[in-house]
């Protein structure tokens, strides 16, 4: 119920907005996206699990990829104090458990827009002087494939925001997507597992469009991230529950000029500011991160009261491969990956 009435109007139906309501966290505001700072933490040293699986960005310690907000289930946060287990933050662990489905057949239809003529003018700013819209489409869809054994459960969600500078002669065009697709089988009463595939692609076409960029030094800067995940639960007895999870995301990213051109020097003039002829610069950066984790937990009951005792292991393999160069370069191998793991 939280997530459903704190999540309004068109930027607030993201899992950090929730986050952002929080008491001593901060919004760091960053490309149209937005990074948690708990406590005075830097936007880098947070966790982030969904359904049991580490997917934080090995290479800028971020999230590692948007979900349809209404494919979430949950959103666990903690700020301090937390178990063993999340040893691997000193922010915040943001923990988000997506829908599985069930014996009913459901769904979601969410679809909103906004422009420029949604602003109001001021005594110094004039609203007519932009040029601006956003639209948002998502849609889920959950329900059996055998009742009582086996459910799917899908989303789908795509936006588009372009947003024209004063006097850029270019506009900057932000396309993205995120989609799910997820299957849960009851093996018996006792045991359960699903699997799951998420992507998240998106690109920004002319990047830096600026009164101060011309048209031909524009760039495109985007990423593709796949992420694979399932998870296995089970009661062992009574008092004891499994439960194993593994996964691997993978993210692509990459920036270069908007033409394609990577032989055109660019140029740039001290004088007016302007950047002209090309975009000067090209990178190329590949991540993953691989993570499997096996916990026990006994719940136990005693003179003392209820008492939750847990233990586990966990395995993480992030690594990165990246190349970085200027357009023009006279290199015969101007962006060589550098490999880190």
């Amino acid at each position: 119920t939280y997530m459903q009435d704190s999540a309004i109007g068109s930027a607030n139906r993201a899992f950090y907005s929730i986050i952002g309501q929080t008491p001593g966290v901060d919004l760091n505001e960053f490309g149209g996206w937005a990074y948690p700072r708990v406590f005075g933490s830097t936007h880098a040293e947070n966790a982030y699990f969904v359904d049991g699986v580490d997917t934080t960005n090995p290479y800028a310690g971020e999230w590692g990829f948007t979900i349809n907000f209404d494919a979430i289930q949950e959103i666990g946060f903690q700020t301090g104090g937390f178990e063993a287990e999340y040893g691997r933050a000193t922010g915040g662990i943001i923990d988000m458990v997506t829908k599985s489905g069930g014996n009913q057949f459901s769904g979601t239809l969410d679809a909103r827009y906004r422009d420029n003529s949604f602003q109001e003018s001021g005594e110094h700013f004039d609203a007519g002087e932009l040029d601006s819209q956003y639209r948002n489409f998502a849609a889920t869809l959950g329900g059996p494939v055998l009742r009582d054994a086996l459910w799917f459960f899908a989303s789908w969600q795509g936006t588009v925001h372009d947003d024209t500078p004063v006097g850029s002669p270019t506009t900057a065009s932000t396309v993205d997507q995120n989609y799910m697709a997820k299957l849960t089988w009851a093996i018996n009463p006792a045991w359960r597992v699903s699997g799951k595939y998420t992507g998240y692609p998106w690109h920004t076409d002319n990047y830096n469009a600026s009164q101060f960029v011309s048209a031909e030094a524009t760039a495109l800067n985007g990423a593709e991230v796949d992420a694979y995940s399932g998870e296995l639960s089970g009661v062992l007895s009574d008092s004891l529950l499994f439960t194993f999870a593994a996964g691997k995301t993978a993210w692509w990213w990459y920036q270069y000029p908007m033409s394609g051109d990577l032989e055109t020097i660019a140029h740039y003039n001290w004088d007016t500011n302007m950047e002209t002829e090309n975009y000067s610069y090209q990178h190329y950066l590949e991540e993953w991160r691989e993570d499997l984790s096996a916990d026990l937990t006994w719940f136990v009951d005693g003179p003392g009261g209820s008492h939750e005792i847990k233990g586990g292991v966990h395995y993480s393999r992030p690594g990165n491969e990246s190349a970085s160069c200027s357009t023009g370069s006279t290199s015969t191998e101007p962006c060589a990956p550098v490999s880190y793991t």
